[in-house]
């Protein structure tokens, strides 16, 4: 953890007004390491003197803000898509992405976050966009189970189930404990498709 002992010289911490070293004390992690690395550039430039602590402070504790939000959104994230609903999923994606650009937009590091939120929406996307077809397909199933033509409808049975499938290995992949969450998707999990016409059937009854 970059604190301002640990990183900085006696000298530069003397330098520095005391209410912002108890501030930035109160930081997150990140946010800390953010400050430590301004004033480490100031400094390092002769410039600390002209450094605007109140402005570096800010910075990080709005970044720290973003950081929090992007935390709860990985938890909705993670729920929304144990439960199938990939479309909220998707949104939930985005949102992340606009709070880790918030993060940079104030000076913290977002970069590989970012990148794994939008490989995440990616999956999500695809996750969606097969659940949908799963979803049409056991639609299709059930009606013609019930119309009393069960050869068409396993065909329709068998594409609800590949798609389903499909789709739970798509939202497997978001974020499966990568650098940015931990997600523990359960594999294939929120496939909502009847996988058989006897299910389908059962399902118009």
């Amino acid at each position: 953890m970059a604190t301002l002992q640990d990183t900085l010289t006696q000298d530069v911490i003397d330098r520095l007004p005391e209410e912002f070293r108890v501030d930035v004390a109160n930081l997150s992690e990140a946010g800390q390491t953010q400050v430590v690395d301004a004033i480490s550039a100031a400094n390092d430039s002769g410039n600390l003197a002209d450094l605007d602590t109140n402005h570096a402070l800010s910075d990080a504790q709005t970044a720290d803000t973003a950081r929090e939000n992007v935390e709860a959104l990985h938890q909705e994230q993670a729920q929304a898509v144990a439960d199938g609903n990939f479309a909220k999923a998707d949104d939930l994606a985005i949102q992340t992405q606009y709070q880790l650009r918030e993060v940079q937009d104030h000076g913290g590091d977002a970069d590989q976050q970012l990148m794994q939120s939008e490989s995440d929406q990616a999956h999500l996307e695809w996750a969606g966009y097969h659940d949908g077809i799963a979803q049409d397909a056991a639609q299709s199933a059930a009606q013609d189970a019930a119309a009393g033509d069960f050869t068409h409808a396993q065909v329709e049975a068998d594409i609800a189930v590949s798609h389903g499938e499909t789709a739970g290995y798509d939202a497997h992949l978001a974020d499966q404990g990568g650098v940015s969450g931990d997600h523990a998707y359960d594999f294939g999990a929120s496939v909502g498709a009847d996988t058989s016409v006897a299910d389908a059937s059962a399902s118009v009854e």
